[in-house]
C-alpha cells in the first residue's frame, strides 16, 4: 500500500514538471494585421479595379408558329413533344380547353428551333431580333404568315436537352418575318423582328485589384457624387455593384469607359493638372474618344478649357471638345455641333445628329434637328427623323397596326420615301406624308394573293386578297389613296371582333406589306423611292454549326 501511494505521488510530480516545462508557457499571440492604408486618389477607378465584363450571350429554344395555312407539319421529336406539352400546359393553366397534342399535331402549326443573341449589358425588357427555324426531317414546307407563341430561351452553352434544367434567360414570341425583298427562297425559316425579350438584366460591378473599406468607399463616393447617390454600392471590400444612371440608357458602352476612366482625387491641383494633360491628348491624339470621355467623366471644371477648343482650326478637335460639352450640359456648344450637322459631306454629320438628340434640351434640339428632315442626303434626314421620335417631336406620328408592326408618319419637303426596316422593331416610316398612289392603279402581288385596283377619278382603292383555304378572293375592301391608309386596310386584324374600336383589315403579314410596297415603288404606283433597311443578323453563328435535330 506504501508503495503504491509513493508510486502515485511520483507520477503526479512527473506531470507536474512537463505541464511547469511546456503546458505553462505563454500563449504566442498571432501578430495583428496592419492597419489599411487610405488609397493614392492620384488615379482613375480603372487603375483600382476591373469592371466584369459581359459579353453577347447566345440563346436557344423551342417553340411552336401558329397560324400557318396548311403549311405546317405534325411531325415533332418525342422528347421535345414531352416538353411542350408540359410547357403548354403549365402556361395556359388547369382551366384550359387547348389540347397540347392536337395542337402540336395540326398542319396549320410547325415545332422550330429559336436562336437568338442577347445583346451586353442588357437591362431586363431590353428587345433583340431572333431566327426561328422549322426541323429539317419534318415537312413543314412554310413559317409564312405564321406566329410564334410565348417560348422561353436559354443560354446555348448550357442547353444540352430539349428540357434543360437552366435559367431562362429571355423569352421570345411574335410573327414571322420571311426576308422576300433580296430574293430568299427559303421559308421554312425566318425572324422575329424584336421578338426576343430580356427576363433579367445584367449585374454591373466592379472588383478591386487590391480589396480593401478605404478603397471601395473611395471609389463607390465618387462614382455616387458623379453620377448620382445610390448609382454604386460596395458590397464587399473587393467588389462595388453599379447601375447606369438613365441618363446613359443610350449610351451604355460610353458610360462604362468614362466610369473606367473617372478620375478619383477631389485635390484641385492634382484635378487641373488632369485636366490639362487630358486637354493635351484631346488635341494631339488620333483617337481623341478616351480624352473625351474622361473630360466628360470630369464634368464641369472641365467646361473653360473646352470651350478654348471650339476655336481650333481642326474640325476633329472642334467636334470632341463640343460634344463632350454638350454632354456635360453646356449648350454653348449647340452652335458648333449644328454647323457640323448642315456641312455638306461631312462624316461627322450624322454623330453631330447624334449627339445633340441625346444630350441638348428638348427645347433647343428640335429646331436643330427639324430642318434636316428636308436633307437631300437620306442618311442625315433619317438620322434627324429617329432622333426627333425620340424627342416626340410633332413633325413624326406613329400608328400601329394589328400589334404587329408600326408606321411611322414623317412631314417633310424633301424627297418623298418610304423605309422600311428588317432589324429591331418592324417599322415603316413614310417621309413626306401624305404619299397617295396614282390615279389609275392595279397591283398583284407575286402570288397574285394580294390585289390593290383603282380605275382613273375614283376616290378609293379596293384591296383584296386570297387566303390558303379559301378558293376566292376575300374583299374588296375599300381605303383611301394614302399609302398608309391602304397599309392599314390590308394589315388590318380581320377578327375585329376580338379588338373593340379596330378598323377591320385583311391580315396581310408586314413580310408581305413591304414587299408590295417594293413594287408600287417600282412600278410607278407610288411615286416615292423605296429603302430598305439592314437586315437583321440575328442567328448568323449558327452558320458555323451544323444541324440540331434530336
Amino acid at each position: 500500500m506504501y508503495y503504491s501511494v509513493k508510486r502515485i505521488l511520483v507520477l503526479f510530480c512527473a506531470v507536474g514538471l512537463l505541464m511547469g516545462l511546456y503546458g505553462c508557457a505563454p500563449e504566442v499571440k498571432e501578430p495583428e494585421p496592419e492597419p489599411e492604408q487610405p488609397p493614392n486618389l492620384d488615379a482613375a477607378v480603372g487603375e483600382f479595379g476591373e469592371l466584369f465584363q459581359y459579353s453577347a450571350v447566345a440563346v436557344k429554344g423551342y417553340g411552336i408558329v401558329a397560324g400557318l395555312p396548311g403549311t405546317g407539319s405534325s411531325e415533332c421529336p418525342p422528347d421535345l413533344r414531352q416538353a411542350l406539352v408540359k410547357y403548354i400546359l403549365r402556361e395556359t393553366g388547369s382551366g384550359a380547353t387547348v389540347n397540347p397534342n392536337k395542337f402540336i399535331d395540326s398542319l396549320d402549326t410547325a415545332v422550330v428551333e429559336i436562336y437568338g443573341t442577347i445583346p451586353p449589358i442588357a437591362f431586363k425588357g431590353d428587345r433583340f431580333d431572333i431566327r426561328v427555324a422549322a426541323f429539317s426531317s419534318t415537312q413543314t414546307t412554310s413559317l409564312a404568315g405564321g406566329t410564334l407563341y410565348p417560348a422561353e430561351l436559354k443560354e446555348m452553352s448550357r442547353l444540352v436537352s430539349f428540357e434543360g434544367y437552366t435559367a431562362v434567360l429571355a423569352r421570345a414570341a411574335g410573327p414571322v418575318f420571311i426576308n422576300n425583298l433580296d430574293g430568299d427562297k427559303g421559308r421554312t425559316s425566318g425572324y422575329v423582328l424584336g421578338g426576343g425579350t430580356v427576363v433579367e438584366g445584367v449585374k454591373l460591378a466592379i472588383g478591386l485589384y487590391k480589396p480593401g473599406f478605404l478603397a471601395a468607399a473611395a471609389v463607390r463616393n465618387r462614382i455616387n457624387e458623379r453620377f448620382g447617390p445610390k448609382t454604386a454600392q460596395a458590397i464587399s471590400p473587393g467588389e462595388i455593384d453599379f447601375t447606369i444612371p438613365a441618363k446613359y440608357r443610350n449610351r451604355k458602352e460610353q458610360f462604362l469607359n468614362m466610369l473606367r476612366l473617372l478620375y478619383l482625387s477631389d485635390d484641385g491641383q492634382l484635378l487641373d493638372r488632369r485636366i490639362d494633360m487630358l486637354i493635351d491628348e484631346l488635341v494631339s491624339a488620333s483617337n481623341k474618344i478616351n480624352a473625351e470621355h474622361a473630360l466628360e467623366a470630369i464634368g464641369r471644371p472641365t467646361l473653360d478649357k473646352l470651350w478654348e477648343l471650339l476655336a481650333s482650326e481642326d474640325e476633329m478637335v472642334r467636334f470632341h471638345a463640343a460634344r463632350c460639352m454638350l454632354s456635360i450640359g453646356d449648350d454653348r456648344a449647340l452652335v458648333v455641333l449644328g454647323q457640323f450637322t448642315r456641312e455638306v459631306g461631312s462624316p461627322l454629320r450624322v454623330p453631330a445628329i447624334r449627339a445633340i438628340g441625346l444630350s441638348a434640351e428638348r427645347n433647343s434640339a428640335i429646331p436643330t434637328l427639324a430642318g434636316l428632315l428636308d436633307d437631300g442626303n437620306f442618311e442625315v434626314a433619317f438620322a434627324a427623323y429617329q432622333e426627333l421620335y425620340r424627342l416626340q417631336d410633332v413633325s413624326v406620328s406613329r400608328t400601329v397596326v394589328a400589334n404587329k408592326f408600326f408606321i411611322d408618319h414623317v412631314t417633310r419637303r424633301g424627297p418623298k420615301t418610304i423605309h422600311v426596316s428588317r432589324e429591331g422593331m418592324p417599322r415603316i416610316v413614310l417621309f413626306g406624308v401624305p404619299i397617295r398612289c396614282s390615279d389609275n392603279i392595279f397591283v398583284e402581288s407575286e402570288g397574285k394573293d394580294i390585289v390593290i385596283n383603282a380605275r382613273p377619278g375614283e376616290k378609293y382603292v379596293s384591296v383584296m386578297r386570297r387566303l390558303a383555304n379559301r378558293p376566292k378572293l376575300v374583299g374588296p375592301l375599300l381605303a383611301g389613296r394614302d399609302v398608309s391608309d391602304i397599309i392599314q386596310a390590308l394589315c388590318g386584324d380581320p377578327d375585329v371582333e376580338r379588338r373593340p374600336m379596330t378598323r377591320r383589315g385583311l391580315g396581310v403579314s408586314y413580310s408581305d406589306i413591304i414587299s408590295l410596297l417594293s413594287k408600287m415603288c417600282d412600278t410607278g404606283a407610288v411615286k416615292a423611292d423605296f429603302v430598305a433597311g439592314e437586315m437583321t443578323t440575328a442567328g448568323s453563328f449558327l452558320e458555323n454549326i451544323g444541324g440540331n435535330d434530336r
